[in-house]
């Protein structure tokens, strides 16, 4: 997967077809939501998908948006609203795309030959978040990499604030067991340092 940071430069954006003389007011709505989210939508993409789809994620996404536009709510919700669409377009995208995404994780747990090979630790953090269950993964991508308070990851993901609190720390808890040689732990052992290394290194 290619580093965040080298986000592609935008594509134009998708042709509307509405009559402008009766859509002008939906279309310039349309195009805030397009250049306000287009950089972060195609993070959250990155982080999930392989390089070479994001682009057609983000098609997607911004699809769903005109064609759903009357239904985007107003902010501050608009941004999990769009989390919730991307959500959706990642989960069909990954449909066809299980074989890469095993690739990936078998690729991330190879050691490096000769053991000669430093590792730093948001290197580590990286490889082994592929070992948690899916949703592990994406509940914690969510509180870290996107830095949405416990509330959005909760309309994200369509449960409560509180069972976001306890996911995310039973979530923790395991990446943490697995950073120690899968050894038991009473507490997630604070290992916040090393995933914000790993946060900082994609943006």
């Amino acid at each position: 997967m290619a580093p965040v940071s080298d986000i592609q430069k935008r594509p134009n954006r998708p042709k509307l077809e509405r009559m402008p003389e009766a859509e002008a007011e939906a279309e310039a709505a349309f195009r805030g939501i397009y250049d306000r989210y287009y950089d972060e939508l195609w993070r959250y993409a990155a982080r999930r998908m392989p390089a070479d789809v994001v682009a057609g994620v983000l098609s997607d996404i911004f699809l769903v948006v005109w064609r759903r536009l009357v239904e985007v709510p107003p902010e501050p919700q608009t941004r999990t609203w769009l989390y919730v669409v991307g959500r959706h377009c990642i989960a069909n995208h990954r449909r066809g795309q299980r074989r890469q995404l095993r690739l990936v994780g078998r690729l991330g747990r190879t050691e490096p030959k000769g053991g000669s090979t430093a590792e730093g630790p948001g290197e580590r953090i990286r490889r082994v978040l592929v070992e948690l269950p899916e949703h592990d993964q994406e509940l914690l991508r969510l509180l870290y990499w996107e830095e949405l308070s416990n509330t959005e990851v909760a309309a994200v993901l369509g449960i409560s604030a509180n069972a976001v609190a306890i996911r995310g720390y039973r979530a923790r808890k395991r990446l943490g067991d697995l950073l120690n040689g899968q050894r038991k732990t009473k507490e997630p052992n604070g290992h916040e340092e090393a995933m914000q290394e790993a946060i900082n290194d994609e943006q």
